[in-house]
């Protein structure tokens, strides 16, 4: 099996382009999962904690822990750097490929799926954080789905 193609450079601090955006996809395939677990030791795990409860309440903690675990699985070890105002690119010296690794790491450690719109707007760790507590504290797809079937099959008994 061959390599994955190299995702498309952009100049530091530029917007993210479309074909760098859907390269996200071709590095999917990656388990990288399995190499957050390889890296994070417990005593970095022990770290991610601390650093969440002295930066973020309680509801956001999951999340922030989460995300540092995976911005230190991609290399970001020095916890001095690591604020929640750090730009990935620019304070944290992310490349493009490191940001797509990153964005999938949380997907796949959260289970969900942060689209190209939100990566483009993720320029800080805070946001990163962010953008996955408010996607798991949101009320899943198919409680939605039945709460406007529900609401369709009403209107329809008192229209019909």
């Amino acid at each position: 099996m061959g390599c994955p193609p190299v995702p498309p450079r952009r100049p530091v601090g530029g917007p993210l382009s479309a074909a760098f955006l859907s390269s996200r996809k071709q590095f999917s395939a990656m388990n990288i999962v399995e190499h957050i677990k390889e890296i994070v030791s417990p005593s970095s795990a022990e770290d991610a904690k601390a650093w969440a409860a002295q930066w973020f309440s309680e509801p956001q903690r999951v999340a922030a822990t989460g995300v540092v675990q995976c911005v230190m699985a991609n290399g970001i070890s020095d916890m001095e750097r690591l604020t929640p105002d750090a730009r990935l690119i620019e304070d944290l010296g992310l490349n493009e490929l490191q940001q797509v690794q990153l964005m999938l790491a949380v997907d796949q450690r959260f289970n969900l799926e942060i689209s190209d719109g939100d990566a483009k707007g993720i320029q800080t760790i805070a946001q990163l954080i962010e953008c996955v507590h408010l996607k798991m504290s949101g009320p899943p797809a198919s409680t939605v789905t039945s709460r406007v079937s529900s609401s369709l099959h009403l209107l329809h008994e008192e229209c019909g």
